[in-house]
């Protein structure tokens, strides 16, 4: 435990101090569950209020409220908070390229979203630009994993764009085991579709040096 004296502050500076630090970590919980309550009651009374819904759930940097809310939501919000810009932090470039991990509420949202919403789904993703300047690694990959999951109508839709912005050399320095991909080319070869395996084989045998 950092003593007063290792700080540089008086006693009784440092009392005031952790004074103060206990009762912003005691206060943080009931504020939580204050949020996770009012969240309940928008969701269930399918209060489509875009300025409260803004207010309790992304107000401010808080992840816990945004978790909560698309944990939470079904698919009878997906259009809507798609429409008011509530899943704009798809777009944004990684703050760091140099690995990632899953943690955009979003993205787990779509997931759940892909087999409920397949066509809205696929809108989506093809409304988020990728390149190397906007890179989100965590997004291309949820993408692959979201295609899998796609009926083989909005694949093919989506195959064009996979191509042209070469999401497989963008991947290529972070190693990922292709699982996805295989999935795909199962799911592609079930349905009998060559033109749209064709399609697939251009995107996984484009150079990685594009």
């Amino acid at each position: 435990i950092t003593t007063a004296s290792q700080l540089g502050i008086d006693a009784e500076s440092y009392e005031k101090l952790v004074d103060i630090f206990e009762n912003l970590v005691l206060d943080m919980r009931p504020r939580g569950l204050v949020s996770h309550k009012q969240i309940d009651e928008i969701l269930a009374k399918k209060e489509f209020d875009e300025k409260r819904i803004r207010a309790v759930c992304f107000s401010s940097q808080n992840l816990d409220t945004r978790l909560y809310f698309f944990t939470n939501a079904d698919e009878t919000w997906l259009e809507w908070v798609w429409e008011k810009g509530l899943l704009d932090q798809i777009k944004r470039p990684a703050i760091t390229a140099n690995s990632y991990s899953y943690r955009l509420p979003e993205l787990q949202y779509l997931v759940r979203m892909a087999e409920k919403k397949p066509d809205i789904v696929a809108k989506i993703i093809a409304s988020v630009p990728i390149s190397k300047e906007t890179l989100n690694p965590e997004v291309v990959d949820r993408f692959m994993w979201i295609l899998s999951l796609l009926p083989i109508e909005q694949i093919k839709e989506l195959l064009p764009k996979i191509l042209s912005e070469n999401w497989v050399a963008l991947m290529s320095p972070y190693h990922r085991s292709g699982y996805e991909h295989i999935k795909v080319a199962e799911k592609i070869k079930e349905s009998g579709d060559a033109e749209a395996l064709l399609g697939f084989a251009k995107i996984i045998l484009t150079p990685r040096s594009k």
